[in-house]
């Protein structure tokens, strides 16, 4: 043990086979140097300040403590760990070559930041809610996030109990997925296009609107809607196994179309006025209302039947080939004209 002083230095240092230490002091200062083989410890202190620096081959590891704040590094060859305390916060660094992760932990908050390269930034945010006994965190109330930066490319994950939201940016494009049991909903966001997909087992709803156009898809099983609007029209697509139904609006004109195996139905108003037509094979029949008009055209194959009616009076026209029949009734009156081509 060798100690020398020289006013207010005071140095000591002891061997012990290949054990060294060494104290030196300064007024306020102290540090102390332990080396043992390919171990090197180094302390450090001063008021309120502590270092402890430990080498052991190509591990060191600095200790730096200061009132409450507290500050752990340590190095390995590429990696680099720094550590930092304080009060109820902790950060942690961590470094590999181009790798680099913090975790970040307040309460029970805790934010992890992931960068790599190209892969811009990945930020994790956690939050745990703290039980009755403030001890024990709840997993099933925890809230996650997740931010994944890579160039252009911005995705975002948040997590809470059975919610699932993800966010993703690229460019114009962004899209947006929410997830909660069994429903989903997806929004897509491009520009002045923007289309939402919401589906809830097996019912799946599609929204797609540009500018002025939307058009809503509504699929359940072997049923599917589509309406579509653009300004003042709007269209209503309804199938259903063979049957269609097709409803077009455009301010006062309404036209339904009807559609089942070989059978159409075509409704079409506007104000006062209807118009019905139906067709199954060769048989057509034309409905026409005006006020207290009625017009009915039948038509199969070589026979065509009309039938008009105005109040009181009724006239029905029958054709076949080249005859004609005509029957007129108004009130108790009844007028029939038969002809035919032949007739001079």
């Amino acid at each position: 043990m060798i100690i020398i002083r020289h006013m207010s230095v005071e140095m000591i240092i002891i061997r012990h086979m290949s054990v060294e230490m060494i104290i030196i002091r300064h007024m306020s200062v102290e540090m102390i140097i332990i080396r043992h083989m390919s171990v090197e410890m180094i302390i450090i202190r001063h008021m309120s300040v502590e270092m402890i620096i430990i080498r052991h081959m190509s591990v060191e590891m600095i200790i730096i403590r200061h009132m409450s704040v507290e500050m752990i590094i340590i190095r390995h060859m590429s990696v680099e760990m720094i550590i930092i305390r304080h009060m109820s916060v902790e950060m942690i660094i961590i470094r590999h070559m181009s790798v680099e992760m913090i975790i970040i932990r307040h309460m029970s908050v805790e934010m992890i930041i992931i960068r790599h390269m190209s892969v811009r930034e990945m930020i994790i945010i956690r939050h745990m809610s703290v039980g009755d006994d403030h001890h024990q965190a709840h997993e099933h109330m925890s809230v996650e996030m997740i931010i994944i930066r890579h160039m252009s490319v911005e995705m975002i994950i948040i997590r809470h109990m059975s919610v699932e939201m993800i966010i993703i940016r690229h460019m114009s494009v962004e899209m947006i997925i929410i997830r909660h049991m069994s429903v989903e909903m997806i929004i897509i966001r491009h520009m002045s296009v923007e289309m939402i997909i919401i589906r809830h087992m097996s019912v799946e709803m599609i929204i797609i609107r540009h500018m002025s156009v939307e058009m809503i898809i509504i699929r359940h099983m072997s049923v599917e809607m589509i309406i579509i609007r653009h300004m003042s029209v709007e269209m209503i697509i309804i199938r259903h196994m063979s049957v269609e139904m097709i409803i077009i609006r455009h301010m006062s004109v309404e036209m339904i179309i009807i559609r089942h195996m070989s059978v159409e139905m075509i409704i079409i108003r506007h104000m006062s006025v209807e118009m019905i037509i139906i067709r199954h094979m060769s048989v057509e029949m034309i409905i026409i209302r005006h006020m207290s008009v009625e017009m009915i055209i039948i038509r199969h194959m070589s026979v065509e039947m009309i039938i008009i009616r105005y109040m009181s009076v009724e006239m029905i026209i029958i054709r076949h080939m080249s005859v004609e029949m005509i029957i007129i009734r108004h009130m108790s009156v009844e007028m029939i004209i038969t002809h035919s081509g032949d007739d001079i």
